[in-house]
């Protein structure tokens, strides 16, 4: 989960803006040092501070351990074939020959901390050179000042390395995006480090505190960023090292570099101000002021711990200022140690929608422990024995269909428990089917249970459970272009051809089981009609046509080619350009995409795989096509929402086997692109709706129509960038429709209140304990009927095409205020509510309006059915 501060809102909305270009790709990664943005977003995500020993102020910061170093052998005289290069520079900017440069892979700094003693962790995550030096590689730099390793080519990976000569020390990240024949500069600079000391109020060491810098940004004017240092240790001691790598970054202040160092923790915001110039050789005590502590603990519906469960702590506010995430442990427990006194707080689970959080009262006075207990309440409880050929299946992993979360497991006598939901009691259970389950996934085994049981309080025992194998619906083996193991990334999906040609093919839910040798069985049952294999590969490969077949086949063959590749890399002013980029590789010959590939860029043959920063002065980023058919393409560059491209490559050859060296598309420029945020003021007046993410949707306009896919509105911003005037159509929940024209620069827009359409339905009378809610649907909205594509960072990429939902107002003392964006005919719809929960739906006469310019007053009707 995505965790910022406010103040770095617009970046944090636009990382995730960015997560899929047009619905896919990753998070930001980091550019190369200095790079005022992408670099510090990486940091904090990844949680690396910077490293190595301090200069100058040995005697006041804690010295690493030295028996954690090995260093690594003498690196190969010249490796064979592509290489990365990285040309280390003096103080003078000079290259420096014989210096040892360290490299590896961060990512897999997480794994190396694992099975060390707490300190030393802390230490690997907190000290690049000492990770590097430990489990990374090494090379030396040549005459030219040049160090060389192997070149790899990984889908969004990075090198990160480092290089030291006396008191001199540079990081550098390198993208696996950018060409080997690129330099890339390592610059050192003179070593310099502070030491933080966290204390409580007792004046006792605060461990596990995390540590931040928040300084206002050099290179973007007024905004304030916060860069994530580490955490201190059971001293409550934290040794910020390498400050040069990320105070560079420092708006100045006359003379001085100011940056706050600060405590992150949920209401205690201690903070002292430091010349990040010259820090200073004595610690820097952080006091906390007196706190408390919220200690959650995770149960099931047996009261067993559930560990792994991931919250997020924010301040019960309009607009809390930080989330602060932990993860229950095997007790089940997550604790927050240190947390301010007197307010109030939201607990939000893991991928839990906002108003479903639990509100807690926090600790009110020092030292007081909050302890919150979630566990569902009681519910109905089934019970049972899985047998296979006559024996028990015991210790075996099972999931249910539509009725347990998450695997559960038979005991040593193959009986199993699980509980029903919440929303299953007093339900007619007639058919239930258990699927046992092994390490690689579904085993391809189940059992069915039918029966009569009313889900009531209390345990239902269904007795013994047979289990058998699945009906097989096809079986085959997908293998790569020479016959190897194809990557598991490449997947198969049973689609139903319609007997309707305009209605084309439908995906099937189906179980499979996949074989670390390419094979797969896909299990269970289809409906009537004409089967096919689809093969998503990810576009790693060329796309497969589907795959006819008759049901029970178990001979399909699936051989997968990469054909050519295409590298493209743009320069661009800032990252927020970047962002709203969409390059795309479209081909000469039409190209049939069906609906799940079109708005699912990973599948889309026209979109890159991936993108990485190759540099950032100039910025430049890197696109990969990995595998594009042989043949003649153009590439278009697009912007977020616009219709049209702003820019056109023509005559872009691809070779089979080959990768593409044309130089038009190396460094692209696109003139006059700027960047444009607009500001949306009365995002916090807007009530979130239930089952509806958004809060509304901006479409460019081309003309009067909608461009080809419209954004969500998730936050208080929106951005674009264009080379000509934007318009904009803006529709938030609550206000009426806007359209504004030519907009050229940043932007503010203020909305209307929506159209008041009143209905009243005085001659109904609603039984005592019922609601009746009206809701009007707009049959006449030219955005729903664009169908255009939609994208939502919140909702995690590219969405269907959209559709108005209606709108829905309840009523009182026989009239219903609804807010509508636009006039416009509106259908009817009323549904009474019981106080036993269930719903009727009611008969509405007139069932249509015409709601004008004005809104209005309108009479309506309504009667049972």
């Amino acid at each position: 989960m995505a965790k910022v501060a406010p103040i770095l809102a617009s970046l944090s909305g636009l990382a995730l803006v960015a997560w899929l270009l047009w619905g896919g790709v990753p998070e930001v990664r980091p550019g190369v040092v200095g790079t005022p943005a992408a670099t510090e977003h990486a940091t904090e995500n990844a949680g690396l501070a910077n490293s190595a020993e301090p200069a100058g102020a040995a005697s006041a910061l804690p010295t690493p351990s030295r028996e954690l170093v090995v260093a690594p052998e003498a690196a190969p005289e010249s490796p064979t074939g592509a290489t990365v290069q990285v040309r280390v520079l003096g103080l003078d900017h000079q290259p420096l020959a014989g210096v040892l440069v360290y490299y590896g892979d961060p990512a897999a700094r997480s794994e190396a901390r694992r099975g060390l003693p707490a300190e030393e962790q802390l230490r690997i995550q907190s000290d690049t050179e000492l990770f590097l030096q430990r489990f990374g590689k090494a090379a030396t730099t040549d005459a030219a000042g040049v160090a060389r390793w192997p070149f790899v080519e990984k889908d969004r990976a990075w090198w990160q390395c480092v290089a030291r000569r006396g008191e001199d020390y540079g990081e550098k990240w390198v993208s696996m995006a950018a060409a080997p024949s690129m330099v890339h500069d390592l610059q050192l600079a003179v070593d310099q480090s502070f030491v933080v000391q966290v204390v409580d109020a007792q004046q006792k060491p605060a461990a596990h505190v995390p540590v931040q810098a928040k300084y206002l940004q050099q290179e973007v004017a007024g905004r304030t960023s916060r860069h994530t240092l580490g955490e201190t240790d059971a001293e409550g001691r934290f040794s910020a090292r390498h400050v040069q790598t990320w105070s560079s970054r420092v708006a100045p202040r006359g003379s001085l570099l100011p940056v706050a160092i600060e405590t992150d923790l949920p209401g205690l915001v201690v903070a002292q101000e430091i010349d990040a110039k010259l820090p200073p050789a004595e610690p820097i005590v952080l006091v906390l002021p007196p706190a408390g502590e919220i200690e959650v603990t995770v149960r099931d519906a047996f009261g067993k711990p559930v560990q792994g469960v991931y919250f997020d702590l924010q301040e019960e506010v309009a607009e809390p200022a930080r989330a602060y995430e932990r993860s229950t442990d095997t007790n089940g427990i997550a604790s927050y140690a240190y947390v301010g006194l007197g307010r109030r707080w939201r607990l939000v689970r893991d991928h839990e929608m906002r108003g479903r959080a639990k509100v807690v009262e926090g600790p009110r006075a020092a030292g007081e422990v909050v302890k919150v207990l979630l566990q569902p309440d009681p519910a109905p409880v089934l019970t049972g024995q899985l047998v296979r050929d006559g024996k028990s299946i015991v210790d075996a992993e099972f999931s249910v269909e539509g009725f347990a979360f998450g695997p559960s497991r038979t005991d040593f006598e193959g009986r199993f428990r699980i509980a029903a939901s919440a929303g299953q009691r007093d339900k007619l259970l007639s058919e239930l089917v258990v699927h046992t389950t092994t390490k690689g996934g579904f085993d391809g085994m189940s059992a069915t249970w039918r029966g009569q049981v009313v889900l009531s309080l209390g345990e239902h025992d269904l007795g013994v459970l047979t289990v058998q194998p699945d009906p097989i619906v096809c079986a085959g083996q997908v293998v790569g272009p020479n016959g190897e193991v194809a990557p598991a990334e490449v997947g198969v999906v049973v689609e139903v051809i319609a007997s309707d040609a305009n209605t084309g093919s439908k995906a099937v839910f189906l179980r499979q089981l996949r074989e670390p040798d390419g094979h797969f069985t896909v299990y269970g049952t289809t409906p009537e009609g004409a089967l096919q294999l689809a093969v998503q590969t990810d576009n790693k490969f060329l796309p497969v046509p589907p795959i006819p077949f008759v049901a029970g086949a178990r001979n399909l063959r699936v051989q997968l080619q990469r054909g050519g590749s295409l590298r493209v890399t743009i320069l661009a002013n800032s990252q927020l350009e970047i962002f709203c980029l969409q390059p795309r590789l479209i081909p000469a010959a039409a190209l049939d995409l069906p609906e799940y590939a079109r708005f699912n860029p990973q599948l889309d043959p026209r979109m890159p795989l991936d993108w990485d920063f190759v540099s950032d002065k100039p910025l430049e980023v890197a696109y990969r096509w990995p595998a594009v058919a042989p043949g003649r393409y153009r590439l278009e560059i697009g912007t977020r929402g616009v219709r049209r491209p702003i820019q056109v490559i023509p005559d872009v050859i691809i070779v089979d086997g080959e990768r593409n060296e044309d130089a038009r598309l190396q460094k692209v420029v696109v003139p006059g692109l700027r960047a444009i945020e607009i500001t949306l003021p009365q995002v916090g007046q807007v009530v979130s709706a239930p089952g509806q993410m958004g809060l509304g949707i901006i479409y460019v306009l081309d003309g009067d129509e909608p461009g080809e896919q419209g954004w969500q509105i998730d936050n208080v911003r929106a951005f674009f960038a264009s080379t000509q005037p934007l318009d904009l159509l803006v529709r938030m929940r609550g206000f009426r429709d806007r359209i504004v024209r030519g907009i050229v620069s940043n932007q503010a827009i203020e909305l209307e209140p929506g159209l008041a359409a009143t209905v009243r339905c005085e001659a109904f009378v609603v039984p005592e304990g019922s609601s009746v809610t009206v809701s009007l649907e707009c049959l006449d909205d030219r955005l729903s009927a664009a169908h255009s594509a939609v994208y939502s960072a919140a909702a995690g990429g590219a969405m269907p095409a959209y559709r108005l939902a209606p709108i829905v107002g309840e009523l009182v003392r026989g009239e219903a205020l609804l807010k509508l964006p636009t006039p416009g005919r509106y259908r009817v719809s009323a549904k009474l509510r019981k106080a036993d929960g269930s719903t009727t739906t009611l008969k509405a006469e007139p069932a249509e309006l015409q709601v004008g310019e004005a809104g209005g007053a309108f009479p309506v009707q309504l009667r049972a059915n």
